[in-house]
C-alpha cells in the first residue's frame, strides 16, 4: 500500500510532494507475501474484525490486498492507527451515521497519505463537519 512512499521520496529526493491521482487509475501490484505468519494472520483478523462494518470487505479481500505490500508489518501499523483513531472519532461524535463513519475512516486513510492542509485544501464534508474533518486528521497523523 505505501511502496510509492518510498519511491518518490528516492526520486524526489526527499523532498514531500502530493500527486492527486485518479483511484481508478490505479492497479494492484504483484502478491508480496504468499504466506503470513501466525501473528500477521492474527492482526489481519483483528483488524478485520474492527473494519469489515465500515469497509465491507471480506477477509478473503484483506488478506489479498496486504499480501501485495512490500512491508507488510508497516502497513498494519498504519491500518492499526487508522482503526484506533477512526474507534476514537466513533466514540467522541457517537451517535454517527454509517455515512458519517465511512467518511471518517476514508478521511483518516487519506490522512496518513498526504499532508492535513492539503487534504483540507481539497476536502469538502458530505456527512461530516469541518472540524470532524480536522479532529480524525490530527488524531492519525499524531505520532
Amino acid at each position: 500500500m505505501a511502496w510509492w512512499r518510498t519511491l518518490l521520496s528516492r526520486v524526489l529526493g526527499g523532498r514531500p510532494h502530493v500527486e492527486w491521482v485518479d483511484p481508478d487509475t490505479l492497479h494492484m501490484g504483484p502478491v508480496q507475501h504468499a504466506t503470513f505468519t501466525p501473528e500477521q494472520d492474527e492482526r489481519i483478523g483483528r483488524l478485520h474484525s474492527r473494519l469489515a462494518s465500515i469497509d465491507g470487505w471480506t477477509l478473503d479481500k484483506r488478506r489479498d490486498l496486504f499480501s501485495r505490500d512490500l512491508n507488510l508489518d508497516r502497513e498494519l501499523g498504519i491500518i492499526e492507527r487508522i482503526a484506533d483513531a477512526c474507534e476514537a472519532a466513533y466514540a467522541e461524535f457517537e451517535p454517527l451515521t454509517s455515512d458519517q463513519r465511512r467518511e471518517l475512516y476514508g478521511l483518516a486513510s487519506a490522512g496518513l497519505g498526504a499532508p492535513a492542509e492539503a487534504l483540507l485544501k481539497r476536502y469538502r464534508p458530505k456527512h461530516i463537519s469541518a472540524e470532524q474533518a480536522r479532529w480524525i486528521l490530527q488524531r492519525v497523523t499524531a505520532e
